[in-house]
């Protein structure tokens, strides 16, 4: 194919995109991740792309919900048997991560799965409001050193 694409792309609602959230180890490198953020935006732009904001809010509870919250059970389920014969062949971080999912009952379980299918309707929902073909994301708000995650995972 010749001639610019034309395509609509979204990106989170300014209050969801900030770089200066994660933490003082990160802070340093912010503004970096920052401006090569808005060089993808513009470089989408450059190629055909109309750029508009999407309601990320139910995107960010869905990662909540998979990081934070009782899908963090499914993880363990998945290291168990590991974590008993020989817990020390997972990783510190990913282990202080999955061995929360203790916490959690099954029917906490049961309501975040129901809560993930609400939030998929509500995401796509969102992305039909904005007119958005597909949602672009940072990829990483910020890097670390192993150091600096075994410091603070």
């Amino acid at each position: 194919p010749t001639g610019a694409a034309s395509f609509t792309f979204g990106i989170p609602t300014k209050s969801f995109v900030d770089f200066h959230s994660f933490g003082a180890v990160a802070e340093a490198r912010a503004e970096l991740y920052r401006e090569a953020w808005e060089r993808s935006v513009e470089a989408l732009k450059a190629i055909g792309g109309k750029c508009v904001e999407v309601d990320y809010g139910p995107f960010q509870e869905a990662a909540n919900l998979l990081y934070q919250g009782p899908y963090v059970a499914e993880r363990l389920s998945a290291l168990s048997e590991m974590l008993k014969t020989d817990p020390e062949a997972v990783d510190p971080t990913v282990r202080k991560i999955v061995e929360q999912g203790h916490l959690y009952s099954a029917q906490q379980c049961f309501e975040a799965a129901y809560r993930m299918q609400e939030l998929k309707v509500a995401s796509q929902r969102a992305m039909e409001a904005a007119g958005a073909q597909v949602l672009v994301t940072p990829t990483v708000g910020a890097t670390y050193k192993i150091e600096e995650v075994l410091a603070d995972p």
